[in-house]
């Protein structure tokens, strides 16, 4: 639970130091921006670059659904095992 709190903290911490920019001042900082955070999955065009993260955030959000596990609950749901005992 420990590293749950932890990774819930640096993502608002880095949510926080985000939030100080303007979008155009993370592509002046980031030159490799739109590559980074561009992505083609499934015939899809997803781009969020223009999204108010930046590098760490996106770690910091990476790290927090590592932490929660859920890439485990994923693989749980697709075997068919019950995932939420409330309903």
């Amino acid at each position: 639970m420990a590293d749950l709190d932890a990774a819930w903290t640096r993502l608002e911490v880095a949510a926080k130091a985000a939030g100080e920019k303007r979008i155009v001042e993370m592509f002046d900082a980031e030159p490799g921006r739109l590559t980074a955070l561009t992505l083609d999955v499934a015939g899809l065009h997803i781009d969020l670059s223009k999204q108010a993260w930046d590098e760490a955030g996106l770690e910091a959000a990476l790290d927090l659904a590592h932490a929660a596990d859920v890439e485990g609950a994923r693989a749980r749901m697709l075997a068919g095992e019950p995932i939420n005992g409330s309903e």
